[in-house]
């Protein structure tokens, strides 16, 4: 029998999936109970389309979209696909004037926000068919568009896809952005090319979240470390979480102890997932003994190479790799990037990271990884998430400061840490903190945190 051809883009993709399962459920809004199958999705995409500027004014031109995580929202990105247009993916919640910004900087040929459709001047088209363009988090500074094409976000599922065992039968539960990266290969893509089906979070509350999943009955839950600290701190049912099979934790690291309280908690072990903006899904802990331990990420997922160059920065080569200056087109349509993480390989072939390029410092004329002495202080069973920084001491050298969320007094834990760490790699400073301010994105917010020091 032979094989299907490979779609040919992301609408080709919805496409194919239509014919297969337009009866079966695509969404589900778990704050009004509305639920749409795939039939009716592709209605809705339609009413989009046409509600767009013509096709022709959008074929390989960037088109902003800065609609909240609903079913509209996946129906006018679906909309933007089928027109040909590269679907610049903008957080719903950034303010109105920098959404303009950044679509004058763009030069795109619309916007679609809640506020409805503007249609832009004239804009130049694409060299490639790009399907969309991720906006990193700005960590390291502005945001940065990273464009993506079909294959590409096609290539990134597949790697997910087989690396967690995820089926068509499965029911994500979508709590997070779904222009984010993390949501791309985790949450829309599955639907688009396999008709899985969404619950789309009533809340983020975690209150919420359990009454979500005793309704709805999701199968996998990708989160982000803030959402499993907060479940497994509210009191309920351990039944809530009976439907679940898989819940994935990534965009910050997941403290052991974390790990293994939502675990007592939900009677299911997250598994950590390391990818990047840039390169999509990276690694998994497939059978959580990394993220238990929280000595490693587990190994690469199919289709993904890793190795470390001779700085010890983390080397990715995929076919989900974007392209954007940056990136370093290969064979057969491989890209490599290099990310500013450091790393090693343990014994297993796990991948374990020391820290990011800007996280190492000189203390007394030593290189220490900010994110190393992170990772230790979170080894602690009472310490539920910490932060290791720098600031400019008395004599205008450079000192360590930590910042931790837990049960365990500052005294305390300075006495621990003269256990575990020489004396050059102790914080000055340990500072504790009832709760870590983080942006939607599950990554804490360094700013608001800078405000509250």
């Amino acid at each position: 029998m032979k094989a299907p051809e490979a779609p040919a883009n992301l609408h080709d993709a919805w496409n194919i999936c239509l014919a297969r399962h337009a009866e079966k459920t695509a969404l589900i809004e778990a704050a009004t109970g509305r639920e749409v199958s795939l039939k009716q999705l592709e209605s809705l995409s339609s009413h989009w389309l046409q509600k767009l500027p013509p096709s022709r004014q959008l074929l390989h031109r960037r088109v902003t979209l800065a609609l909240p995580s609903s079913i509209d929202w996946v129906a006018a990105f679906l909309a933007l696909q089928a027109s040909g247009a590269c679907a610049v993916l903008v957080d719903a919640e950034m303010p109105a004037a920098r959404v303009q910004e950044l679509a004058d900087e763009l030069n795109v040929a619309a916007v679609v926000t809640r506020e409805g459709i503007e249609a832009r001047a004239e804009s130049p088209r694409l060299r490639e068919p790009y399907a969309l363009i991720k906006l990193t988090s700005g960590s390291t500074g502005r945001p940065r568009p990273l464009n993506f094409t079909s294959a590409q976000m096609l290539a990134d599922y597949r790697n997910v896809k087989a690396g967690m065992g995820l089926t068509e039968a499965d029911r994500h539960y979508a709590a997070l952005p779904l222009g984010h990266s993390y949501a791309l290969g985790n949450l829309v893509l599955p639907l688009l090319v396999d008709g899985t089906t969404l619950v789309l979070a009533s809340d983020i509350f975690p209150q919420a979240m359990r009454e979500d999943f005793r309704r709805y009955q999701p199968t996998t839950f990708p989160a982000v470390p803030p959402m499993i600290r907060a479940l497994s701190q509210t009191e309920g049912d351990a039944a809530d979480f009976a439907s679940l099979r898989l819940v994935v934790s990534a965009g910050a690291p997941l403290s052991p102890a974390d790990a293994r309280k939502f675990e007592q908690t939900a009677g299911v072990l997250p598994r950590t997932f390391y990818g990047s903006s840039e390169t999509g899904g990276i690694t998994f802990d497939a059978d959580g003994e990394g993220t238990r331990s929280g000595q490693h990420l587990g190994p690469p997922l199919p289709g993904v190479e890793v190795s470390l160059n001779k700085q010890g920065r983390v080397r990715v080569v995929s076919e989900a790799v974007g392209a954007f200056s940056g990136s370093r087109k290969l064979s057969e349509g491989r890209r490599l990037y290099t990310l500013a993480d450091h790393g090693q390989w343990d014994a297993a072939g796990h991948l374990q990271l020391l820290g990011r390029e800007a996280d190492w410092v000189k203390i007394g004329g030593r290189r220490v990884s900010c994110n190393a002495v992170s990772r230790v202080v979170l080894q602690h069973p009472e310490v539920a998430e910490a932060l290791c920084l720098t600031r400019q001491g008395r004599r205008a050298e450079v000192e360590l400061v930590l910042v931790y969320e837990g049960a365990i007094t500052p005294e305390a834990l300075q006495a621990w840490l003269a256990e575990q760490l020489p004396r050059w790699q102790r914080p000055r400073r340990i500072q504790q903190i009832e709760a870590f301010p983080v942006t939607a994105r599950g990554k804490i917010d360094r700013q608001a945190l800078a405000s509250i020091l």
